[in-house]
C-alpha cells in the first residue's frame, strides 16, 4: 500500500498546482466580483462548479464505457 501512496504524491501536487493557479474561471469570478458584487460573483462561481460537475460526469461515463467495450483500455490508461 505504502508503494501506491507514493506513486500517487506527484499525481497529487500536480492537481494541487492545477487548482492553486488562477484559470480563466477563477479570474472571472473574481472579475465579477470586484465589478458586481458578491451575489452576481457567487452565481457565475455556482455555474462554473455545476459546469466542472457535468464534464466530470461525462468523462467518468466516457471512460466506463471504454472499459466496458474494450477490457484492454485499462492497461492503457494505467500506462498513461
Amino acid at each position: 500500500m505504502m508503494a501506491e501512496l507514493s506513486t500517487l504524491w506527484p499525481v497529487y501536487l500536480a492537481y494541487l498546482l492545477g487548482t492553486l493557479s488562477p484559470g480563466p474561471s477563477n479570474l472571472a469570478i473574481i472579475s465579477v466580483a470586484m465589478r458586481q458584487g458578491r451575489r452576481p460573483a457567487l452565481a457565475l462561481a455556482a455555474g462554473v462548479v455545476s459546469g466542472s460537475l457535468c464534464w466530470a460526469i461525462l468523462a467518468a461515463c466516457g471512460i466506463s464505457t471504454l472499459l466496458l467495450a474494450w477490457s484492454k483500455a485499462l492497461i492503457a490508461i494505467k500506462f498513461i
